[in-house]
């Protein structure tokens, strides 16, 4: 797949969600595809999510056939007083990345309904490609993300991310060691031959216009859906561990 242009399935659209229902439709998908893989426990809710991405700072990119959401992340910006939701397990590394004056999107909540690899790594092919334009649209130098260290290899073939540092366990319900990865945008692109895949990108633009109509998480907007309920759970969890 390395600077080709993957071959998506018929109907196979991409897009920016603009409205609650699109956004609930990924993060329902993320939570089906993390429950089957032991990442997350039953939640009534069926979603999963983070607080930091049911901001304005993010936006959920998809993949859709028809009505069918099939693929999806979500893409958070860097937040200068609540950072990132890979703070958590990389917040020594980012700083470092921020004190070198480094302003940071990072990838997540990633997911896929399609068994078949190939089609799966397809639309990330195409999801990471917005990922790019909304981070030029935002003025980021680099995007982040975490990975399982098995595959971090084929994130740097395919997609020209670089390894951060070493690997490190990530304890849960299923263990696994995971791997920051970053791709310097503003680099990346100053440099000649251009990697196959930020070619790619350059010869496909997203307009603006795409990142400034995405969802706004507005408190009015999400009140009584299942994204509300699982934040206030969510909140209450945290509450209840820090009294206890």
């Amino acid at each position: 797949m390395e600077g080709r242009s993957p071959r998506f399935e018929a109907g196979l659209a991409f897009h920016v969600a603009g409205e609650l229902e699109q956004v609930i439709q990924a993060w329902q998908l993320v939570y089906r595809a993390h429950l089957e893989s032991g990442l997350v426990r039953p939640s009534p809710h069926r979603i999963h999510t983070t607080p930091l991405a049911a901001t304005r700072n993010a936006a959920v990119l998809y993949g859709a056939i028809g009505p069918l959401t099939v693929s999806t992340l979500t893409a958070v910006n860097d937040d200068v007083e609540a950072g990132l939701p890979l703070d958590e397990t990389f917040g020594d590394a980012l700083d470092m990345l921020r004190h070198d004056g480094r302003r940071l999107l990072e990838i997540g909540l990633c997911a896929d309904r399609r068994r078949v690899i190939i089609r799966s790594a397809a639309a990330l092919f195409e999801l990471i490609r917005h990922v790019f334009y909304f981070a030029r649209h935002l003025d980021r130098t680099d995007v982040v993300l975490a990975v399982d260290a098995q595959i971090s290899s084929h994130y740097e073939r395919m997609f020209g991310f670089v390894p951060v540092g070493s690997e490190v366990p990530r304890s849960g319900i299923q263990s696994m060691s995971v791997t920051l990865m970053r791709c310097d945008l503003k680099s990346g692109l100053e440099t000649e031959p251009l990697h196959p895949y930020l070619a790619y990108c350059q010869e496909r633009p997203v307009p603006d216009e795409a990142f400034e109509q995405r969802f706004d998480f507005a408190s009015e907007r999400i009140a009584g859906s299942p994204i509300d309920a699982y934040l206030q759970e969510r909140e209450r969890t945290v509450i209840l561990g820090q009294a206890g």
